[in-house]
C-alpha cells in the first residue's frame, strides 16, 4: 500500500505539475496580453502627449510672436514718419511755389497799377494839352474870323 500511495502521491505531484505548467502558460499569456494593452496605451499616451504644446514651448512661440509684431510695428513707424517727412517736404515746396507765385503776381499787380496810374497822368497832361491847343485854335480862329470881319467891312 504504500507503493500506492507513492504512486499516487506521484501521479498528483506530477498532475499539479501539468496544471502548474498550465496555469504558468495561462498566467504567462495573460501578463502578454497585458503588456501588449500596456505597450498599446503608452503609445497612445505618446501621441497625444505629441498633440499637446509644452509650456516652455508656447511661451517661448508667444514671445517670439510678441518681438516680430514690435519689429513689424517698428518697420511700419518708420516707414510712417519717412512718409510724414516726405510729405511734409512737399507741402513746404508747394508753399514756397504757391508764395513766390503771389509774390509774381503782387508784383505784376503793382506794375500794371503803377502803369495804370501812370496811364492816367498821361492821359490828364494829354487832355490839358488838348484842351490848350483847342483853345489857342479857338482864340487864333477868332481873332482871324475877327481880323478878317474888321478888314473885310472896311
Amino acid at each position: 500500500m504504500a507503493s500506492d500511495d507513492v504512486m499516487a502521491r506521484i501521479v498528483r505531484l506530477e498532475e499539479r505539475q501539468v496544471a502548474d505548467r498550465r496555469a504558468l502558460k495561462l498566467q504567462a499569456a495573460e501578463y502578454g496580453r497585458r503588456l501588449d494593452d500596456l505597450n498599446h496605451a503608452h503609445e497612445q499616451a505618446r501621441e497625444v502627449q505629441n498633440t499637446y504644446v509644452t509650456t516652455e514651448k508656447y511661451e517661448d512661440k508667444i514671445a517670439a510672436e510678441a518681438e516680430a509684431r514690435d519689429t513689424a510695428l517698428l518697420r511700419v513707424d518708420e516707414k510712417f514718419n519717412a512718409a510724414l517727412v516726405r510729405v511734409d517736404e512737399r507741402f513746404a515746396d508747394h508753399v514756397k511755389r504757391w508764395e513766390l507765385r503771389q509774390r509774381e503776381i503782387d508784383q505784376a499787380l503793382a506794375v500794371q497799377s503803377g502803369a495804370a496810374e501812370e496811364a492816367t497822368k498821361q492821359i490828364d497832361r494829354q487832355t490839358r494839352i488838348t484842351n490848350r491847343n483847342i483853345a489857342i485854335a479857338v482864340l487864333a480862329i477868332s481873332a482871324v474870323s475877327v481880323t478878317a470881319n474888321y478888314f473885310g467891312a472896311i
